[in-house]
């Protein structure tokens, strides 16, 4: 159940802000394929598993992550 539903137009954000105890539901159109994550942009919540992916079935990623980069090196 949302506690405050949106009403009127359609709202097109891609950031929300959720605070404790808040629960929404998201509607999203799934055109565009590929590997996505919705995450936390406080990294130590993101850390701690405020996170989650969504991927299309059958999609293949092209990318090879470089063990040696020194690039996206995660936190």
């Amino acid at each position: 159940m949302v506690d405050n539903p949106v009403k009127g137009a359609v709202l097109t954000k891609d950031t929300l802000l959720v605070r404790p105890g808040e629960k929404y539901v998201v509607a999203f159109k799934a055109d565009n394929t590929g590997r996505w994550v919705q995450h936390c942009h406080e990294l130590h919540h993101a850390a701690g598993g405020m996170m989650q992916a969504i991927e299309y079935t059958d999609f293949k990623a092209n990318y090879i992550p470089d063990p040696n980069s020194k690039f996206n090196k995660p936190e």
